[in-house]
């Protein structure tokens, strides 16, 4: 990220060579984000006022942990970093943000924005309770239809992170069932219904072509292989259970030349997905930051995301156009010869001699790595 006293630039680029070129990232340029809290901001002073000033302290606070490659490196280097002591900070910042969803805008409050923190080692969780809050919601009745795309450019979720998504797709949890009235089970399984009929889920994810290992040699040439069998893993969940009313849409991209490290989520309301989609009413949100939604970054990494909340008309087309653009550089993965799924047909292709033998072994394996 990148930031001065009153804006600030969301991405989860590395911000090397290729990006500046031939790496498609997401970048949310960030204008004000005030309103975060009273006090004077900085150390000391209260929580930061402003979205910059926030992760002005984070980036701060990150620092002190921190030591250089050359001292890193030294034989000299003995220093322990104290992780209990960097937890309590972190918790301390991330505090003065709540993570509940706002039930109203005014004028002059056109986006929402609430920045949050992983890092399973540390115990961490707030970005993965916010989305399993999100995706456990059931819709209103009133409410229109719903489309949630996620991108990632480390195609390899948690089980636990498949279900929300999955519960989310079937219209929510049955929390309040248990032991209620027969009238009230029915209205709850009526509400699931109907959320099932009008929430589409998508998945953005790079091709063999256009991953980032792309074309790496020794051990990192396994690396696009294992994510193409974890995209085969996370079809094969959702296929037993979802009817043909309920689609999984699955998107590579596939820009000649480039390679894929956007990652995020959008949740929009409208009457049709893709290009053409329409705006609903409502709010939409997006979320951009640094997570795969991955095993790394969910148990290993740390990670930030800002979670962008509107129901600004012009701020939710942008949302969409963001999407759409993206999936204007992407193939649907769809049914392939023979009524097979056409993502089996490419694994097959890259399941070839020694390759088909051990590498599900290995994907197996290393899937808490990657």
């Amino acid at each position: 990220m990148a930031f001065d006293d009153e804006e600030i630039l969301i991405t989860g680029a590395n911000l090397s060579q290729d990006y500046f070129t031939t790496r498609q990232d997401r970048y949310v340029h960030i204008r004000g984000g005030g309103g975060g809290g009273g006090g004077e901001g900085g150390r000391g002073g209260g929580p930061p006022e402003t979205l910059a000033g926030f992760y002005h302290e984070l980036i701060e606070m990150l620092g002190r942990y921190a030591v250089s490659p050359l001292v890193a490196l030294s034989q000299e280097h003995r220093s322990v970093v104290d992780f209990q002591a960097l937890k309590t900070e972190l918790t301390d910042l991330f505090s003065s943000t709540s993570p509940s969803l706002p039930p109203s805008f005014s004028d002059e409050h056109v986006c929402w924005a609430m920045p949050t923190v992983q890092c399973g080692p540390l115990g961490l969780r707030l970005d993965q309770t916010l989305l399993h809050a999100l995706l456990s919601a059931s819709p209103s009745p009133s409410s229109a239809s719903q489309h949630m795309s996620l991108a990632t450019a480390y195609l390899n979720p948690p089980l636990s992170f498949l279900e929300d998504l999955q519960t989310w797709q079937q219209g929510g949890t049955e929390e309040g069932t248990e032991g209620g009235l027969q009238g009230e089970q029915q209205c709850n399984e009526t509400g699931r219904k109907r959320g099932r009929e009008r929430r589409h889920l998508s998945i953005l994810c790079p091709s063999a072509e256009t991953h980032g290992f792309a074309g790496a040699r020794g051990i990192k040439a396994f690396i696009p292989l294992a994510y193409a069998l974890h995209e085969q893993r996370v079809r094969k969940h959702f296929r037993p259970s979802l009817p043909p009313s309920i689609p999984l849409s699955l998107y590579r991209y596939t820009r000649p030349g480039w390679t894929f490290h956007g990652k995020g989520l959008w949740l929009l309301e409208g009457e049709e997905e893709g290009e053409g989609a329409r705006e609903g009413g409502g709010v939409a949100l997006t979320v951009a930051g640094s997570s795969n939604y991955g095993h790394r970054s969910f148990e290993r990494d740390l990670e930030s995301q800002v979670w962008l909340v509107s129901a600004d008309g012009g701020l939710k087309e942008r949302m969409r156009e963001e999407r759409a653009s993206l999936l204007r550089e992407c193939s649907s993965v769809g049914q392939g010869e023979g009524g097979r799924e056409g993502g089996e047909e490419e694994e097959e292709a890259l399941l070839r001699g020694h390759w088909k033998v051990w590498a599900p072994t290995l994907t197996t394996w290393t899937q808490g790595l990657l």
